[in-house]
């Protein structure tokens, strides 16, 4: 698949999975935008792939919007988004993970 040009949105982007996504897209010539709630981690590695961003909390529906009228706006479309963005809840049983960091990761 030729991903030249492509626009892509990672959430989560700025570090760990989502960083090294990010930087295999922009490898083939893909506009990624990354995104993270975290503006130092964020702003950093944006500067190090060469990636635009945007900071948001994803957990915030009008955050949601606000990323896809930016990219939109300014790319004229979405071809990919991620959804990559997570908290860490493990290891711990099922039973034992607190629920409201359990809402918060879906």
């Amino acid at each position: 698949m030729n991903l030249k040009d492509k626009v892509v949105v990672i959430t989560g982007g700025s570090q760990g999975f989502g960083k090294r996504l990010a930087k295999a897209f922009v490898n083939e010539g893909s506009k990624v935008v990354i995104t993270s709630h975290d503006k130092e981690n964020l702003e950093s590695t944006a500067k190090e792939l060469s990636t635009d961003f945007f900071l948001a909390d994803i957990t915030s529906y009008e955050d949601v919007e606000k990323i896809g009228k930016y990219v939109s706006e300014k790319y004229k479309k979405i071809d990919f988004w991620i959804n990559n963005a997570g908290i860490q809840i493990a290891p711990s049983k099922f039973e034992d993970v607190d629920i409201q960091k359990l809402k918060k990761s879906f």
